[in-house]
């Protein structure tokens, strides 16, 4: 593997994935649609939840995604997107390739855009990447990445509320049932795009900043049912 390719904090970062690792399937639908949702709103064909592991990238969820479950990290882009904070966007890999990793599944698969942003645990460890992807080179547009960015923060809180569930933590009843209430509610939204005949910029960016700020209030409302668990010998 390329050594590039590996945080300083590598050891610390890989047993914060083992937390998220073997959880099941619990409540994987509220992770599918998510995925299913990123790819909708920014009109991309393909979108992605992964966990970096120690040798592979595990694609946890996906839409439109056509690859293999599992690559090694140094064929996968979600292994460079887990080297910063910040996104990492490629507007056009044809023209500019990732010299990070081979380009062999890229070619096969025909990326050319990309943009990941990492999932940040709250200890600070980048465990993996949503991230969405095309097969036409395209430039990102601001409202999508601030919507990724919402979206990621949200992910992070739901393995947090499943990990908690999976060590039989006290969860509060109808906390999934207010997340999937959620869920709905962005896709309604969402669809409200589809049946618009040609929406505006502005109605189309003002969209995206309402379901953001619904995954962020729903991401806060999860991490503070979860608080007092965060604090227990449990949460170790």
């Amino acid at each position: 593997m390329n050594s590039l390719l590996i945080p300083s904090n590598e050891s610390a970062r890989l047993r914060a994935v083992a937390r998220y690792r073997c959880l099941g399937n619990l409540h994987e639908q509220v992770f599918d649609e998510l995925v299913a949702l990123a790819a909708s709103l920014c009109r991309v064909p393909i979108s992605f939840l992964s966990l970096v592991e120690a040798e592979s990238v595990w694609f946890r969820n996906t839409a439109g995604w056509t690859g293999a479950e599992h690559l090694p990290r140094d064929y996968s882009l979600c292994s460079v997107a887990i080297l910063q904070d910040e996104a990492t966007v490629f507007e056009d890999l044809r023209k500019e390739p990732c010299q990070l990793i081979q380009s062999a599944e890229i070619e096969l698969l025909n990326l050319q855009f990309f943009v990941g942003i990492p999932l940040k645990t709250a200890d600070g460890f980048n465990i993996g990447v949503l991230a969405i992807a095309d097969h036409c080179p395209q430039a990102p547009k601001p409202e999508d990445q601030r919507l990724l960015e919402a979206y990621s923060r949200l992910t992070v809180s739901l393995l947090e509320l499943n990990r908690a569930e999976n060590q039989s933590a006290p969860i509060a009843s109808g906390v999934y049932e207010a997340v999937e209430d959620a869920i709905r509610w962005m896709q309604t939204l969402s669809a409200t795009l589809l049946r618009t005949t040609l929406p505006t910029v502005a109605e189309v960016s003002r969209v995206k900043q309402i379901i953001g700020q619904e995954a962020d209030d729903t991401a806060r409302r999860v991490q503070d049912l979860l608080g007092p668990w965060h604090t227990s010998p449990g949460a170790a």
